[in-house]
């Protein structure tokens, strides 16, 4: 059995394909599967996996009809043979060495999950920089919530939440039915969030493995729309059905997934659109109990009446 599979869905890249497998033939680690999926693209991606398959001893090129970046992914899981898995999105490439030294922790401490920096950095305007610096303790070995817990309470961000910035015992995705929600922008956040609380043992390595492309086009990059906000309020429904006020920085950011997403309704004057799926969510008490005081004033102001955050909101940002 191998002990790493290299997830990599792929769709429309043809720019930057060669860029991504370049980055595989280059490791020097051997025991790696490479699980491609094309998800139906359209330009020459096919062909340039095809070419790359003499390169790659253990290449998997699995076809399917477009159907979007998670169920690319989901496919890669249920064809993957690895002790562990890693996602790398097409556009994006790996550090030289990176695998050798995730092997590494494997053989010697045989966690259930890896975390690691990246490098951001953007096609056009050439920039580059760490997508995050977790300055937490390298030795420790952690639970996955305590992880998360530790990094959003020094960070309050997203930054942890990338599937692709972790290593993931495959057994522990699958025998928990660990797949990504079809269908949904910032499919992430709910996968990686859900899966450490799977996570027994997790270990950091605060170092950039990760080199992660900012490009127009790609999905991250796409103006925010009416579905980008539902597919976010689905996303606090869910983790607050799993999670149910058990960590209070889960239930902070599901706070703050609320409020971002009511607050952009407002800026794209789609609010009245997404008001329904916003009452649903608005009678948690708890939502407000772990934030500033402006943020509490603005939530009460809220489930006092919808309506009158709306006209605070507007006042607010003509005056500003």
């Amino acid at each position: 059995m191998v002990r790493i599979s290299v997830i990599v869905p792929v769709y429309n890249v043809q720019d930057y394909l060669n860029t991504c497998l370049d980055s595989l033939v280059e490791q020097d680690f051997i025991n790696f599967e490479v699980v491609c999926v094309d998800d139906g693209s359209t330009d020459n991606s096919a062909s340039t996996l095809k070419e790359y398959a003499p390169s790659i001893k253990n290449l998997k090129i699995i076809a399917q009809e477009n159907r979007g970046l998670s169920a690319a992914r989901n496919t890669g899981i249920r064809n993957a043979s690895g002790d562990y898995i890693i996602f790398l999105d097409s556009d994006d490439y790996l550090e030289k060495g990176a695998l050798k030294k995730l092997d590494e922790i494997c053989e010697n401490e045989h966690p259930d999950a890896i975390a690691f920096n990246a490098r951001i950095f953007n096609t056009d305007r050439d920039i580059s920089k760490l997508y995050t610096e977790r300055i937490i303790d390298d030795n420790r070995v952690w639970k996955g919530m305590d992880f998360f817990s530790e990094n959003y309470a020094r960070y309050s961000n997203f930054n942890l939440i990338p599937a692709c910035f972790y290593l993931f015992k495959r057994s522990v995705l699958c025998d928990n039915n660990l797949f990504f929600r079809e269908g949904l922008y910032h499919e992430d956040i709910l996968f990686t969030t859900v899966a450490l609380s799977y996570i027994e043992s997790l270990i950091l390595i605060n170092s950039p493995l990760y080199n992660y492309r900012i490009r127009e086009g790609s999905i991250t990059k796409q103006p925010v729309t009416l579905k980008h906000l539902k597919d976010t309020l689905s996303i606090v429904a869910a983790l607050d059905s799993f999670f149910k006020d058990q960590n209070k920085y889960v239930s902070r950011m599901i706070f703050d997934l609320f409020m971002r997403a009511v607050n952009r309704s407002i800026d794209m004057n789609c609010y009245v659109a997404i008001l329904r799926h916003i009452r649903k969510l608005s009678n948690k008490k708890y939502y407000f109990e772990y934030r500033s005081k402006k943020a509490r004033k603005n939530y009460t102001i809220f489930r006092i009446s919808p309506y009158l955050y709306w006209f605070f909101w507007k006042i607010r940002k003509f005056t500003n």
